[in-house]
C-alpha cells in the first residue's frame, strides 16, 4: 500500500476527448500535473488543449516538463523552441490569462525544455497537434508548482 501511494502523482485538469478546442481546463493549487491525453500512450492527430494554471496569491509557477517528446521527427537545432505553426506539434506558454498574453515560448521535437516560470500567479499551457499521421510520439508531462515571487533589492553606493 505504501509503495503505490508513493508513485502516485497529482493529476489536474486532464484534457480528455472532446478535445478542448475553444476553452481552457483551469487548475488550482500549490502543485500538480498536467499532461497530453492518455498519456504515455501516443496522442491523436487534431488534438488540442489548453490549461490555465493558477497558484496561490504572492506566488509564481514554475513548470518542469518532465517527459517530453512531440512531433513527427527530432527537431535538429541546438534547442526546441519552434515558431507558432499549425503543421507543426508543439506547446506554447504564456504569462496571461489566455493565449498570447505575454508569451514565454512555444515548444517542439524531442528535447525536454527548460523551466518556465511566470512573474505572476497564473500561467497559460496550450497544446496542439497537428495532422501527421505519425502516432508514435507519448507527447508531454509537466509539473506545475508555486513558488515565492522573486524579490529584487539594490544596493546604493555612494563614493
Amino acid at each position: 500500500m505504501f509503495l503505490l501511494n508513493l508513485f502516485a502523482e497529482e493529476a489536474r485538469g486532464i484534457c480528455r476527448f472532446p478535445w478542448q478546442v475553444t476553452g481552457q481546463i483551469r487548475v488550482e493549487g500549490s502543485s500538480g500535473t498536467i499532461f497530453t491525453p492518455d498519456f504515455p500512450v501516443p496522442y491523436q492527430d487534431y488534438t488540442t488543449c489548453g490549461w490555465l494554471i493558477y497558484v496561490p496569491d504572492g506566488k509564481r509557477v514554475k513548470l518542469t516538463f518532465t517527459d517530453f517528446e512531440l512531433g513527427k521527427s527530432v527537431v535538429d537545432s541546438k534547442d526546441n523552441f519552434c515558431i507558432r505553426n499549425s503543421d507543426m506539434d508543439h506547446v506554447e506558454v504564456s504569462e496571461g490569462n489566455w493565449f498570447g498574453d505575454k508569451p514565454r515560448g512555444s515548444y517542439c521535437g524531442k528535447k525536454t525544455p527548460f523551466n518556465v516560470y511566470s512573474s505572476g500567479r497564473h500561467m497559460w499551457v496550450g497544446f496542439h497537434a497537428s495532422r501527421d499521421g505519425a502516432r508514435a510520439n507519448k507527447g508531454f508531462k509537466a509539473r506545475f508548482k508555486a513558488v515565492d515571487l522573486r524579490k529584487f533589492t539594490a544596493a546604493l553606493i555612494i563614493d
